[in-house]
């Protein structure tokens, strides 16, 4: 009987083992992710909640305590990638896109990326009739409002830019792809990434162009991504697209919301609104460029690995 209740044990750790692990003895991939998320949930609970709580009990600035909270969440999302890197899957930070090499020209060519899309978006609106520049923000707010908007603004954006890149480019992308091909990875990525920014129906705002300009804009982040082998490239690219969404007023920026010009922005919900991260058609024309630009990057850096 102990023989027969050893080998029933034995049988049943072997099974969760084949459950959780594949042959090559790492966390198979769905359990990998499952673990990644539950690490972000849990460390969000205990530590941006509880930051909440206690800032509640002190007078503070609104506009100052959502920006602690954004940067205390860009913190958590590093240390769960390292933690979850570490001993979880034995990974480095440079396997989520942390190298070292050329940080700064890749940010910069991240916000070169992100402005020139919405200046193509706002070129087109304003030969289109529908987009009008009624001001500056000196016109109507204070110096000290202004820096004041720009520094939240810069917060939010880098956060939101941290966070999405390293989730869907720096975890997904990459545990997807190095246990599959590029191809899927990209795919998968960008789905989710379009899913995700899925907010519901809306009369005026098509549902279907809200997830389709999502999907686009996330498999712009990944090509961007495998195009250099890091993550900073993608992750300013994303910020620097939202905040000249700010400085350039392409959605229509009121006064109190603007960094730089006070816009109207008038015209068709399909061609110059955005939906819960979704994109009208004139931000999908800018992405549309920026795959050109990155396809051509491509192109160049094949050229010279052939020259080489």
């Amino acid at each position: 009987m102990a023989d027969t209740g050893y080998t029933g044990f034995f049988s049943f750790r072997k099974m969760v083992r084949r459950l959780f692990f594949n042959p090559e003895n790492q966390l198979r991939l769905p359990v990998a992710l499952v673990v990644f998320v539950l690490f972000v949930l849990l460390s969000e609970i205990l530590v941006v909640d509880q930051f909440e709580h206690l800032t509640a009990l002190i007078k503070i600035n609104a506009h100052t305590f959502d920006a602690l909270k954004r940067v205390l969440r860009i913190v958590v999302i590093l240390f769960s990638v390292v933690i979850f890197g570490k001993y979880i899957i034995n990974k480095p930070l440079g396997f989520f896109g942390f190298v070292k090499h050329r940080i700064f020209l890749n940010l910069l060519l991240g916000v070169v990326l992100g402005f020139t899309c919405q200046l193509v978006a706002g070129m087109i609106m304003h030969f289109a009739g529908w987009y009008k520049v009624t001001g500056f923000v000196w016109n109507y707010n204070d110096i000290i409002v202004w820096m004041g908007s720009i520094i939240y603004a810069l917060i939010f954006c880098i956060e939101t830019g941290f966070i999405e890149e390293v989730v869907f480019r720096g975890v997904l992308l990459n545990l997807v792809r190095k246990r599959y091909n590029n191809t899927i990875g990209i795919v998968v990525s960008s789905v989710v990434f379009g899913m995700l920014h899925f907010s519901g129906f809306d009369l005026g705002f098509p549902w279907w162009l809200s997830v389709l300009s999502s999907v686009l804009a996330g498999w712009l982040f990944a090509e961007s991504y495998l195009l250099f082998g890091n993550i900073w490239l993608p992750m300013s690219f994303h910020a620097s697209w939202h905040f000249a969404m700010r400085v350039l007023g392409t959605p229509g920026v009121e006064a109190e919301d603007a960094l730089l010009l006070v816009t109207e922005v008038n015209g068709p919900a399909m061609w110059v609104a955005t939906k819960s991260g979704g994109a009208g058609l004139v931000e999908v024309a800018g992405m549309i460029w920026a795959a050109f630009v990155i396809l051509f990057m491509r192109k160049i850096n094949s050229l010279k690995n052939v020259n080489d």
